[in-house]
């Protein structure tokens, strides 16, 4: 078993906090049940809601986080793609 996994939920709950404040009911909804599905180890469910919220906010950093850190577990091309972008936007930010 890998270490990812069980560093996963600490991770994400910081993500979570600073995340949802900025969010619209329905992005903060999926973010949240996104972290859910990570928790329960639902990884390509919890991409699938991490990818709602980056639909209706592209800029949105954390959930490329979130969703780079899902996609670790699912599919590794899919998740250097996230991390790509995560590091393009925190330059901007």
């Amino acid at each position: 078993m890998t270490v990812l996994p069980r560093l996963l939920p600490p991770i994400l709950m910081l993500a979570e906090v600073s995340t949802l404040a900025a969010l619209d009911a329905d992005q903060a909804n999926a973010f949240r049940e996104g972290n859910r599905l990570c928790d329960k180890g639902r990884f390509a469910e919890a991409v699938d809601m991490y990818t709602r919220v980056i639909e209706q906010d592209p800029g949105g950093l954390k959930a490329y986080y979130n969703r780079a850190l899902a996609n670790e577990m699912v599919d590794r091309k899919a998740a250097i793609l996230d991390w790509k972008r995560f590091v393009e936007l925190k330059r901007i930010t």
